[in-house]
């Protein structure tokens, strides 16, 4: 479940390719988590990477959680934060933003 620390790097610097890659490989998908029990998609929305939060929700949609579709009940452990409180935090807003989980 804890992928391996090429995408956790990649996730946080927003490297779509070697994400790309990664996904490829069977190395990536919707229900990994670091060590701090955060997803892939947490942290591409935490970082402001919208085009890899479609990415990795393209590639594992939530329909597919037995295929590692990502989970968008997820909630912080500590602060009680959901998907949703992050999208609200990004900065600036845009339409973008707002068609994420359309």
């Amino acid at each position: 479940r804890q992928g391996p620390p090429e995408l956790w790097h990649a996730v946080h610097v927003g490297d779509a390719a070697t994400i790309t890659a990664l996904i490829e490989r069977g190395q990536c998908n919707g229900l990994m988590r670091d060590a701090s029990d955060h997803s892939v998609l947490w942290h591409c929305l935490s970082f402001g990477h919208l085009p890899l939060a479609e990415l990795i929700l393209g590639r594992f949609p939530p329909e597919a959680a037995a295929a590692g579709g990502v989970d968008l009940s997820e909630v912080h452990p500590r602060r009680g934060d959901t998907m949703l409180h992050l999208l609200c935090q990004l900065q600036p807003f845009t339409s973008q933003t707002a068609q994420l989980f359309k």
